[in-house]
């Protein structure tokens, strides 16, 4: 009997790692490629009716999104490539990142200037102003700005990195210049295509100086 419990045990198991891998396929799938829809009827269950993604002209439209993972300039890197640019440090897949038409980064480091002291040390990050310029020149067209390093350098790196990120034309969420923007969604158009984008964080490893400033899920009470 205890074998056959183990085996019982085993075989679920099973199931739910597979289960998991599957649907962790799907994820990556759906935020590789993600299809426009217009209005009118869509699939049901059983199979009635039909609502295809269509423009205009009656053809399916596809807009190809790619999400990166952390751009964080940690101590090696400022020391290989100095505090002017990134040189050749993504070339190996500026190609993917050129082909799709959106790509998103999580901007794990402020973009706070040299005017607030470069460095890549001790869980206290802050990046070069020409940074900004640089995801431009790799073909990074958005960053998520809400992390664990949003206020590494206070209200003054996140006010930076908003206006360096502006400067050079890169589209950001996650943190904020007042409440009212907080409160607005922020929308991406894209071959026609509305895609809204958020971003939030469990907690920042400094303070800041108003709670709508980034956004922030963790509550001391």
């Amino acid at each position: 009997m205890k074998h056959k419990r183990t085996r019982l045990r085993m075989d679920r198991v099973l199931l739910l790692a597979g289960s998991v891998l599957l649907l962790l396929f799907l994820a990556v799938m759906a935020v590789r490629t993600v299809f426009f829809s217009d209005t009118g009827p869509r699939p049901t269950a059983a199979g009635q009716g039909s609502d295809t993604t269509r423009n205009q002209a009656g053809k399916t439209q596809r807009v190809s999104v790619t999400a990166t993972g952390d751009i964080l300039l940690e101590e090696p890197l400022l020391n290989t490539f100095g505090s002017g640019s990134w040189q050749d440090c993504l070339a190996d897949i500026d190609p993917l990142l050129a082909a799709d038409d959106l790509t998103i980064a999580n901007m794990e480091v402020p973009i706070g200037g040299e005017e607030l002291g470069i460095t890549g040390i001790d869980y206290s990050f802050n990046a070069p102003a020409r940074t900004a310029q640089n995801l431009k020149d790799h073909s990074i067209e958005f960053v998520s700005l809400a992390n664990n390093h949003a206020a590494d350098r206070g209200t003054q790196g996140i006010l930076n990195t908003r206006r360096n990120l502006d400067e050079a034309g890169i589209g950001h969420t996650g943190t904020f210049g007042s409440q009212e923007e907080r409160n607005q969604t922020n929308v991406v158009t894209v071959n026609g295509m509305d895609i809204a984008i958020v971003s939030w964080t469990y907690d920042t490893n400094q303070p800041y100086d108003q709670e709508w400033q980034v956004n922030s899920f963790y509550s001391p009470d």
